[in-house]
């Protein structure tokens, strides 16, 4: 099917339709380019970017159970269990019981992870500053407000996860 000056948005509606110009997918070409570059600063450690969400979510929040985490590190509840099954065999995470409800199973970091953590800290940060070089701070934090609003469009309870510094 083509587009037609018919069409319901008119004759400028392929012009929002460009991929230079189609927001979903500069998006995804921003999101598979930070990931690229962690991704090869993680590597020398033996954690991938997912491995590092659970470990910068568990040291930011405490312990979590799977729904919790599943939320906080955008990461499917398959993939999930099966990561923090391997990261448990390396140490980086334990299950335990909930200190308030004995039937829920949480998450939490060993020594070794919060070690981890620590050691890819620095390179995290310089990371973060990385990608915003040659940004003001007036223009950092316009950043950061322009996209909670793009989350809270696409998801009001993501966006309280991440708002909520207690949570």
């Amino acid at each position: 099917m083509t587009m037609t000056d018919d069409s319901p948005k008119g004759p400028d509606a392929l012009a929002d339709l460009k991929i230079e110009a189609f927001l979903p997918a500069l998006f995804n070409l921003i999101t598979a380019g930070l990931n690229g570059r962690f991704l090869e600063r993680l590597r020398p450690y033996g954690v991938t970017v997912q491995r590092w969400r659970v470990l910068m979510v568990l040291m930011s929040r405490g312990p979590r159970n799977i729904g919790e985490l599943v939320q906080l590190t955008l990461v499917p509840q398959s993939a999930l269990s099966r990561l923090i099954d391997q990261m448990e065999r390396h140490e980086l995470v334990r299950r335990r019981s909930s200190a308030t409800d004995s039937r829920v199973v949480e998450v939490e970091l060993t020594d070794h992870g919060r070690s981890i953590f620590w050691q890819l800290a620095p390179a995290a940060i310089s990371h973060a500053d990385e990608i915003v070089i040659g940004f003001s701070e007036a223009e950092k934090q316009q950043l950061h407000a322009l996209l909670r609003r793009v989350l809270a469009n696409l998801d009001a309870r993501a966006l309280a996860l991440y708002s909520n510094e207690d949570a």
